[in-house]
């Protein structure tokens, strides 16, 4: 007779010639990739900020206001004393070269001038180029008026989300495999006991196995089938029956 032990160990080695005559089956499938789609740009020719409004107006004649009084060799934070406005709105003023830059976006029903060239952007960026400077000269070649930094600052962001993605699944082994068929399953974890599942529902011969091992785990439990040396029964141990 043999004891509980070898019996396991016996039929765990059985278990995984089984296993490994059918290990083109445990990857998972991966679906082919959808064709991407046809990112169509708009006209270069964009719509122009509105030029009536208060807004407006106020915002042109603070451009007005701010390159006179450069022109005049007053400094930025003087500037900002004497139209009590904040330094880095002084800013912005004094570096647009006219206030239509500081408009379009603004007004004209769009969040970002960017945004008509994120979903480009985006299929880029997932295709393998997460260069800021390549996508940038890219979009301006369609069209794109805005500034590189506004670029950087979206690859930024696409390079975060990517980073909080869940890393791939590692392949199970036939070792993987199984140990989770002769394991009891109460001590599978959660990602162990939905693999396996999905291992058994691609293979039959697999799941039958599975079946005639666990039934023979329970009939191992019920049964004495032999002692250890010491004639005390075998403790419980990973290769011994779940």
């Amino acid at each position: 007779m043999a004891d509980r032990y070898h019996l396991w160990h016996n039929l765990a080695e059985a278990v995984e010639r089984t296993v490994l005559q059918h290990r083109a089956l445990l990857p998972e499938h991966a679906s082919a990739p959808a064709e991407p789609p046809t990112v169509m740009f708009p006209p270069q020719v964009t719509a122009p900020p509105r030029d009536t409004g208060r807004l407006s107006n106020r915002v042109r004649e603070q451009h007005a206001t701010v390159h006179a009084l450069l022109g005049d060799g007053a400094a930025l934070s003087v500037i900002a004393r004497q139209l009590r406005l904040a330094r880095n709105t002084v800013r912005r003023l004094a570096c647009a070269t006219n206030p239509d830059e500081l408009l379009v976006g603004r007004w004209t029903g769009r969040a970002s001038i960017l945004d008509p060239y994120r979903p480009h952007i985006d299929q880029r960026f997932a295709a393998g180029l997460t260069n800021a400077r390549r996508l940038f000269e890219e979009i301006q070649e369609h069209g794109y008026p805005g500034k590189e930094q506004i670029v950087r600052k979206y690859v930024h962001q696409l390079r975060q989300a990517f980073l909080r993605q869940d890393p791939p699944r590692r392949k199970p082994s036939v070792r993987d495999v199984t140990r989770w068929i002769t394991r009891h399953p109460d001590r599978l974890d959660t990602d162990e006991t939905q693999r396996l599942k999905e291992i058994l529902a691609r293979c039959l011969a697999l799941a039958t196995a599975t079946e005639h091992v666990r039934a023979f785990a329970e009939l191992m439990n019920t049964a004495k089938v032999g002692t250890s040396r010491t004639g005390s029964p075998l403790s419980r141990s990973t290769r011994s029956p779940p």
